[in-house]
């Protein structure tokens, strides 16, 4: 099984939204972060030619940085899930990994430290160091049994949003 990690679009400072007086769950991409992610989203399109289950974060800026993918890749429906919610725990992303183990390759849109948490545990096993920084807009392709035994997992690929973007151009 493919696990594609996508880190959702750069949404700007988020201080200075929240001092708006907005959560910051509510937070959306720039115009330029759309703007780099529909490019970046046919990079990743080069490199992953398919998604067959898209995840998302329900945060505004996930939703949006998984609708360009969705649109990308042909009108994939992406599903919001509470599992990847900013902060959410790591059992529950790999609970409900496990109950999709059928698909090939699932691309899950996310944040950070969340996604790293994820990619490092697949990786290195629960509980060591972060082995990579996935960047707003970037993305890390990884293989693993369908068991999602920790430690099991190979890095395949690590891409910022300007390697992405162009690929995409």
């Amino acid at each position: 099984m493919r696990i594609l990690a996508v880190r959702h679009g750069d949404a700007g400072d988020a201080q200075v939204f929240v001092h708006s007086g907005q959560p910051d769950h509510l937070r959306p991409l720039t115009a330029r972060g759309r703007r780099r992610m529909w490019v970046a989203a046919r990079g990743l399109l080069r490199e992953v030619p398919r998604i067959d289950l898209l995840a998302t974060s329900p945060y505004t800026r996930a939703v949006e940085t998984a609708e360009v993918l969705s649109n990308v890749y042909g009108e994939l429906a992406a599903r919001e899930i509470p599992e990847l919610e900013s902060g959410a725990a790591l059992a529950s992303i790999l609970a409900w990994l496990r109950a999709h183990a059928a698909y090939d390759c699932i691309a899950l849109v996310g944040h950070a430290p969340d996604l790293v948490e994820l990619v490092t545990c697949l990786t290195c096993g629960p509980g060591s160091a972060p082995v990579v920084k996935i960047k707003k807009g970037g993305a890390c392709l990884l293989s693993i049994d369908a068991a999602l035994t920790p430690g099991a997992g190979e890095i395949r690929w690590l891409l910022d949003n300007g390697q992405l973007v162009r690929l995409g151009s």
